[in-house]
């Protein structure tokens, strides 16, 4: 049977979702202040073999494309500050914050690192919502770390839109839990989201 010729199926909607970031620092205020973000892409690549004028491929390695998120920067909280905070949580450190590389012994001449870039992120989850504010699907970035950041693009005289600050996520695996709509409260598995669970729970469509 056709989705369209039933009012019980309600498909899943471009405008229904909600991000999840674990970091402490802006995971009570991640699902507000998102603006847009785009689901994983997976390829698989291909090996070639030729023979003659024929090519003949074969399925290789799985690759996922970096995840995007642009956040509108409210000044409460200051978007710029939180993200470029993670970033140093993960390992980055400041060249004036090294004052005695040689002899250090308090994490000086720390670098970028995938367990401090994971713990600092700490969670990516993109939650996909029914009509009613439930959860329908979880898609969940699995060792999500930041690989770069645009702290905002060009301003302009001409435009007077909110500030935007971009995020690109690398992860290793994505896995997708699948809700089962209007029996499954978003804040039963969506931790962090502070006051957005009411909001959510009574949201219509």
């Amino acid at each position: 049977m056709a989705f369209w010729s039933t009012a019980d199926v309600d498909p899943k909607r471009q405008h229904r979702w909600l991000i999840e970031i674990g970091n402490g620092d802006i995971s009570g205020q991640a699902a507000y202040i998102c603006k847009k973000v785009n689901k994983p892409k997976v390829s698989v690549n291909a090996a070639e073999h030729k023979f003659l004028n024929h090519t003949f491929y074969y399925p290789g390695n799985v690759t996922y494309e970096p995840v995007t998120a642009t956040f509108v920067d409210p000044g409460n909280p200051h978007t710029t500050n939180v993200l470029y905070s993670i970033l140093q949580q993960s390992g980055y450190k400041l060249p004036s914050d090294i004052t005695n590389v040689i002899n250090s012994i308090n994490g000086q001449a720390a670098t970028v690192g995938k367990a401090a870039g994971t713990t600092a992120l700490n969670s990516v989850n993109i939650i996909a919502l029914d009509g009613n504010g439930y959860q329908i699907e979880k898609t969940i970035l699995k060792n999500p770390w930041i690989s770069s950041i645009d702290f905002g693009g060009e301003l302009s005289y001409d435009a007077d839109g909110m500030m935007e600050i971009t995020m690109e996520v690398r992860f290793d695996w994505i896995e997708i839990e699948l809700g089962t709509g209007g029996n499954s409260i978003v804040g039963n598995v969506a931790q962090g989201f502070g006051n957005v669970v009411d909001t959510v729970a009574g949201a219509g469509s």
